[in-house]
Formats: structure tokens, C-alpha cells, sequence
């Protein structure tokens, strides 16, 4: 997944592309996609989660983080994800990082649902999650499954971000 070019020096790793200037380079020629392919961008940072699009690859971002005891911690949720996927177009991928996620009582997954449906209606087409625990494997899987989510588990973010890079 790794190119390198010494000419115009532009590195591709993650879907990112990262630029690097010589000091006999005095501008870039910014009509050339390539190197302005990563435009991550951060939506929400939250105690509880993070949301960033890249809307050059069609991409959502959604880290979740720590234990939620309830909906009412978590009160944006659902309108930073609406604001979230404003930005990005249909058949967009989801790369979810839950490795710091702990597990959620039934109040807040009942959230997790709402959320999932909402994410099919706005034109989800691949969800790939990285997690650290079997437990939180166990229970996002359950909530996929009765949601209809297309989703992928892998163990790291490298693996997941390959795998969307590719379907």
C-alpha cells in the first residue's frame, strides 16, 4: 500500500498522502489529485467518541471511547453523526475504532441501533472495526447483526483501513 515518488515527493500510506518539499522546489502544481487526496477532516471530539470524514475517499471515521452509562451522556450523538455523514456521499465506508471502547448497557446499544439505521439509510456500504477486547467483539456484533450492518472485525487499523481501501 506503500508509493513513493521522489519527484514532487508525495508519500501514500493509510489513504493519506503526505507532501515533501526540496529546497529547489519552490511550488506544487495543485491540480494533481494525488496530492491532495487526504482531507480528513475532525466532525466532533467528544469525551465519549470522535467522528472525522475524508470525503476525498468517501470515508466516516467514528472512534468510541470509554463506557457509556447513558443515552443522556451522549446527547449529540446522533446529531454529530447527522452532521457527519452530511459531509460524504452515499456507498461512503466506515472504519470504526472501538479499542477503547468498554462494553454499553442496553439503553446505550438500543443508541448504537439508531445510529446503525441511520448510517444504512444515508448509503452505508462497508463498516470495518478494530477492537482490543472479545468482549466489546461480542457485543458490537450482536448489534450489527440485528441492525443488518455490513461489517468486518480486524485487529488492527492498518488491516481495517487495507481492507476498505480495496473494496
Amino acid at each position: 500500500m506503500k508509493k513513493r515518488r521522489s519527484l514532487g515527493g508525495y508519500h501514500r500510506r493509510y489513504s493519506c498522502i503526505y507532501i515533501y518539499f526540496s529546497p529547489t522546489q519552490s511550488r506544487i502544481d495543485i491540480s494533481n489529485p494525488l496530492l491532495f487526496s487526504c482531507m480528513k477532516r475532525t466532525i466532533r471530539q467528544h469525551k465519549f467518541y470522535e467522528m472525522a470524514v475524508d470525503p476525498s475517499i468517501n470515508r466516516f471515521y467514528l472512534r468510541i471511547l470509554g463506557f457509556w452509562r447513558s443515552k443522556e451522556e451522549v446527547s449529540g450523538y446522533l446529531p454529530d453523526l447527522e452532521k457527519a455523514l452530511s459531509e460524504i456521499q452515499p456507498g461512503f465506508t466506515l472504519l470504526t475504532d472501538l479499542s477503547e471502547m468498554k462494553t454499553h448497557p442496553a439503553e446505550v446499544q438500543e443508541l448504537h441501533l439508531q445510529a446503525q439505521a441511520l448510517l444504512l439509510r444515508k448509503g452505508l456500504r462497508q463498516t470495518a472495526e478494530v477492537y482490543a477486547s472479545s468482549f466489546v467483539q461480542f457485543q458490537t456484533s450482536a448489534i450489527s447483526k440485528k441492525s443488518t450492518m455490513p461489517s468486518r472485525q480486524f485487529e488492527s487499523h492498518e488491516a481495517a483501513e487495507g481492507y476498505l481501501d480495496v473494496i
